[in-house]
């Protein structure tokens, strides 16, 4: 029995259960109580079936996810195979002793390279030298008076914050000091 055959079995036998549980009402109000005991017979026979339906909607999605859980586990062995036989193939294209020689070239290119720029720092001449100061004296003389304007300008911004921080503390001691003079004039 395929899973969409079980589906509609289990929605007639709910419609069913429904139908018979009215009709047992409708019967019991109007006073016949064996046809409507048949009927929740009948009602309580269609909600087995539902929980027999049900089982084998389970059994049947737990098979199915089964087969998907195991049609991956293949797709990934199979991709894992492949992987390892690419790796083997570009392992066996290089060898050992290939890769000693390329880092035994990049070792002496390296120790070359440093021996030429060692050659180069040594052979500047005596005027290079002197330019050389000379333009770095330039930088600092460049960059001096900015900096000593930097400085004045804060110790500026300092003082005009301390006089302000002042008038605002001398603000409320003039005020209470009114407040006194007023009280000792009132009290004379």
């Amino acid at each position: 029995m395929s899973r969409d055959r079980l589906k509609q079995v289990y929605k007639r036998c709910e419609a069913n259960i429904e139908r018979d549980k009215e009709r047992a009402k409708i019967h019991l109000k109007e006073g016949r109580k064996s046809q409507a005991l048949l009927l929740l017979k009948r009602k309580r026979y269609e909600e087995t079936t539902v929980n027999t339906v049900l089982g084998y909607l389970d059994k049947i999605t737990q098979m199915i996810n089964s087969l998907e859980m195991a049609q991956l586990n293949v797709e990934v062995t199979e991709r894992l195979k492949e992987g390892n036989e690419a790796l083997k193939k570009i392992n066996e294209s290089i060898s050992i002793e290939e890769v000693e020689r390329i880092i035994e070239e990049s070792k002496e290119a390296e120790a070359f390279q440093e021996e030429l720029a060692s050659l180069l720092r040594n052979k500047l001449s005596e005027e290079d030298e002197q330019a050389v100061e000379e333009e770095y004296e330039q930088l600092i003389a460049s960059q001096l008076p900015k900096v000593i304007n930097e400085k004045i300008g804060r110790e500026e911004e300092k003082e005009k914050e301390i006089g302000r921080r002042k008038e605002e503390e001398e603000v409320p001691q003039k005020k209470q000091k009114r407040k006194v003079e007023a009280v000792a004039l009132a009290a004379d």
